[in-house]
């Protein structure tokens, strides 16, 4: 019989972390490129995306943690509308 309890907690910690940051989904994977492994995490997320895809994806030759780490603070980079430009500004500053 198959020990499912790592599955089943690694399953449940990226619940949580898709819970604690609004996103419907995340993922985590391996890949092997010529003789490293490297580590992708992916999360997808609804609502406001300035790329307009609402996926953001990290990778690490180290760990899993630093690619979820990347793909989360693209995640909140992609997710921040964009501050208005400055060529904006004077249009502002007539309207107040």
């Amino acid at each position: 019989m198959t020990d499912t309890t790592a599955a089943g907690s690694l399953e449940a910690a990226l619940d949580k972390i898709a819970a604690d940051n609004g996103l419907t989904s995340v993922s985590v994977g391996r890949m092997v490129v010529g003789d490293r492994i490297v580590r992708t995490a992916n999360v997808h997320y609804t609502g406001y995306a300035r790329d307009g895809i609402g996926c953001s994806q990290g990778h690490s030759d180290v760990s899993i943690r630093l690619a979820l780490t990347e793909a989360l603070t693209k995640a909140a980079q992609n997710r921040t509308p964009e501050i208005v430009g400055a060529d904006a500004l004077p249009a502002l500053e007539q309207a107040a």
